[in-house]
């Protein structure tokens, strides 16, 4: 059918695979690789069983092309080196079987099919090949296809039982923590039938052990912090994991603090935001003077800059504005008025709720604001008397369409508009932070910042956009850890610190908004400083004055102090817990400061054989480490002496997944996919830059396929 997308089949030459030799005794003579560079047995490996070149595209696509008889090669050489007792024989057939499997997620498919993971699971069964075995596994883990996970559902068990009887090899536990720190949706399928609860106490035992290792530590918190939802219920459900979490926080390790952040976070309940109907103060604030202790704060820090004072100024003004409105209408002069007060006071009205009866703006009460609001803007942009009126009008109209429902992105871009137009007003980058500052947390960072260098900023506005910053930056710096980032996350930390020193200095005593404030400071100075930081220093008593005064307040204004909030609970449970964390897991966090960074793969070694057995080991731990240090978006599934060139034709525009025999869209030839799967999935994206995509239907399942 015209226009219809398909996926068209490459056409390469078909090479039939040569013979292997007749004689692998007479291949495998004693001298036949002396070398401790597993690259290099590999590579051998490959030359006596006349394997094409694993790095090209050409060589992958003859492995596709007669798998069977290069199966079946590696097959035999290994039965040979199993049968002979010659791990390097072994190991050199694992290699190649990593190689092929890392470099070519379509072949790790095929493999798989073939029985690759019932063959390679047969080795756990025998203590010298345990070791390879996992090993194996755990690499292909971190690189897994399309089949791995269907196919590993049924060896969870085996690998939970192969740690519960060799609890006391540091490396089996390892290996398996390892593996399903990799595939941990393997854990949330139905048909994986184990408990999760042991297994939870298992890995917090094994934390405890003066063997821990800091591969089998980091493994461990990955697992954690990436497992599924039913892993993460246990969890919660776990004391020593949240204590673990909590004194890992004074590691000197900046990684582990921030893994340790994110442990506490995913731990913490969803937090659904109440609105404070900020006019219902004023009530409170005409019943009766402040106290004077309060007063008397009040008049330290300057009762005119005070957060409760401008939200009564905005009431009057606003009520004055709308008397004189009616008498003698001038939607030019309310305009001006009220564009004013929204870009000089942070509690301007209309708020989201109604200023008569504190609820969503929905009733009768906010008539007025509904039908002023339009001929205010439209006069201001009429009248342009002032440079001033086009500023106004974009406050006005930015604050007018931020109260309507669903209009988000229309006041976003109201506000981007107001700052192309004019670049110096701190107003609209404050605009622009609080509409995406829970959607795009690098852009709210950037925004931020280019608002605090703008001239003659209100109190308000500073202290927001520090705000938008700080949890931007902490936000960005815990979400993952990239190994070639790791700079810049520390920038970032410190960053957020700064600003959070600066803003909990200028912050009104009484601001609804401190105990949170308090809170992300607490949590970003411990990530910064860590252990140097004292939980009963004097910068933490500090902090704990400010907290305790800024209760009173919110007490007098009768602002709950109960509503939920991420960094509140976090805060509670670092400082609750903190104590006990130290005491259970001292030793653990003594054991994992002595960790040297460069050695993590180092200890952990097959004791019970050869040399070449630990040589093999660092080598399969190289692809683990390749990812580790790749760049975020950039997938490093390919052998190091593969160039990025050679790689960007190899991956499926989808799933990123790479292989040599991928197959282009047939409707423009510049898309690449694994399959038909891959393409309907991508086609909601990909249809608008097809050519013909006019004519172009929903790719189906008769598509013709390589």
């Amino acid at each position: 059918m015209r226009g219809r997308p398909t996926v068209m089949a490459s056409r390469h030459r078909k090479r039939k695979a040569r013979p292997a030799a007749n004689s692998l005794t007479n291949i495998f003579g004693d001298e036949w690789s002396v070398s401790d560079d597993w690259v290099e047995v590999a590579n051998q490996m490959c030359a006596i069983l006349n394997f094409p070149d694993l790095t090209t595209r050409n060589g992958l696509k003859d492995v596709h092309a007669d798998l069977e008889a290069y199966d079946s090669r590696l097959n035999q050489a290994f039965k040979y080196g199993r049968q002979n007792r010659n791990f390097k024989i072994m190991g050199g057939v694992v290699a190649v079987w990593t190689k092929m499997c890392t470099v070519d997620s379509i072949l790790q498919d095929r493999l798989i099919d073939a029985g690759l993971l019932e063959r390679v699971m047969t080795l756990t069964e025998n203590s010298e090949t345990l070791g390879l075995a996992l090993r194996f596994l755990n690499v292909i883990t971190f690189h897994f296809g399309k089949r791995f996970a269907l196919e590993f559902r049924r060896y969870v068990g085996k690998l939970i039982s192969l740690w519960k009887a060799h609890v006391d090899d540091p490396m089996v536990p390892s290996l398996v923590l390892g593996i399903l720190a990799h595939s941990p949706s393997v854990l949330q399928s139905p048909s994986v039938r184990i408990e999760l609860s042991p297994l939870v106490e298992n890995i917090l035992e094994t934390l405890r052990q003066p063997a821990l290792t800091s591969w089998l530590f980091d493994h461990a918190m990955a697992f954690f912090g990436g497992s599924s939802s039913n892993v993460l219920s246990e969890c919660k459900n776990n004391r020593s994991y949240l204590l673990l979490c909590v004194a890992m926080l004074r590691s000197h390790d900046l990684n582990r603090r921030m893994q340790a952040l994110r442990g506490i976070w995913r731990m913490s309940s969803p937090v659904t935001c109440k609105y404070i109907a900020t006019f219902a103060i004023v009530g409170n604030l005409k019943k009766c003077d402040y106290p004077s202790d309060l007063s008397a704060i009040l008049g330290e820090f300057g009762q005119e800059r005070t957060e409760a004072l401008g939200i009564k100024l905005c009431m009057r003004d606003y009520v004055a504005l709308h008397s004189q409105n009616t008498l003698k209408p001038d939607p030019l002069a309310l305009g001006r008025a009220l564009g004013a007060q929204i870009m000089t006071n942070q509690f301007s009205v209309p708020q989201k709720a109604c200023t008569g009866c504190a609820r969503l703006r929905s009733c009768a009460c906010c008539s007025d604001w509904n039908k002023c609001a339009p001929e205010c803007i439209v006069a201001l942009r009429a009248a342009s008397e002032h440079p001033s009126d086009l500023d106004l009008a974009d406050a006005l109209e930015w604050k007018s369409t931020h109260c309507e429902k669903d209009g988000g992105k229309k006041a976003l871009q109201v506000a981007r508009n107001a700052i192309s137009r004019v670049p110096s007003i701190p107003f609209f980058y404050y605009a622009v932070a609080s509409q995406q500052h829970n959607v795009d947390h690098l852009d709210t960072l950037r925004v931020s910042k280019k608002g605090l260098k703008c001239p003659d900023i209100p109190l308000w506005i500073r202290t927001s956009l520090l705000r938008y910053a700080i949890n931007s930056a902490l936000h960005i710096s815990t979400a993952a850890c990239s190994w070639d980032q790791r700079a810049n996350f520390l920038a970032m930390l410190i960053s957020a610190h700064e600003d959070s020193c600066e803003l909990i200095r200028i912050l009104p005593p009484d601001s609804m908004f401190m105990q949170g404030d308090l809170s992300i400071h607490i949590i970003v100075t411990l990530l910064v400083r860590g252990p140097e930081c004292a939980i009963d220093g004097p910068e933490m008593q500090e902090v704990s004055k400010k907290s305790e005064i800024n209760n009173k307040f919110m007490d007098y204004l009768g602002i709950p102090l109960g509503m939920p909030s991420l960094v509140k609970d976090t805060r509670k449970q670092i400082l609750d817990n903190m104590s006990d964390a130290l005491q259970e897991w001292k030793d653990t966090l003594e054991i994992t400061n002595g960790f040297v960074a460069e050695s993590q793969e180092s200890d952990l070694t097959f004791a019970d054989h050869d040399e070449s057995a630990r040589h093999l080991d660092t080598w399969l731990s190289n692809f683990e480490d390749e990812d580790r240090r790749a760049k975020p978006g950039q997938y490093r599934w390919w052998s190091a002496e593969m160039s990025k060139e050679q790689l960007t034709p190899m991956r499926c525009t989808w799933c990123e997944r790479t292989s040599a025999v991928l197959k282009k869209c047939g409707q423009c030839g510049t898309t690449r996919y694994c399959d038909s799967e891959c393409q309907k999935s991508h086609w909601a994206e990909h249809k608008s830059s097809c050519q013909g995509k006019k004519a172009a239907p929903q790719p189906t399942s008769e598509m013709r396929i390589k």
